[in-house]
């Protein structure tokens, strides 16, 4: 049989084959990683629990991502299975940090 023929006649299965792989390509990409703000206290992350509502931009907030000392809260990348943190340092090393906001 020539390449050719077996393509044609096969030609739905390869369709459907790559339509497949690209999918779950995507999908793998897309869920590795997530993105949550949480509650620091004393170089402590408070809690697991992501923070309702993001710290504002607004200098005069009470945490505000404007000020520059004593940190309120972080902004973490978490890949799935990943531990979560339990400090502020331990964030930094082993995580991707994408924002800080402090009180001060």
């Amino acid at each position: 049989m020539k390449i050719t023929s077996i393509l044609q006649k096969n030609a739905m299965a390869i369709v459907a084959m790559a339509t497949i792989v690209g999918f779950s390509a995507f999908k793998i990409g897309s869920e590795a990683q997530q993105s949550n703000r949480y509650e620091v206290n004393n170089g402590q992350i408070v809690s697991s629990t992501p923070l309702e509502t993001p710290p504002s931009d607004d200098p005069t907030a009470d945490c505000s991502t404007q000020k520059t000392a004593n940190m309120c809260a972080i902004q973490i990348e978490l890949e799935d299975g990943q531990p979560f943190p339990s400090t502020v340092a331990e964030a930094e090393a082993n995580h991707n940090v994408l924002d800080e906001a402090y009180r001060d």
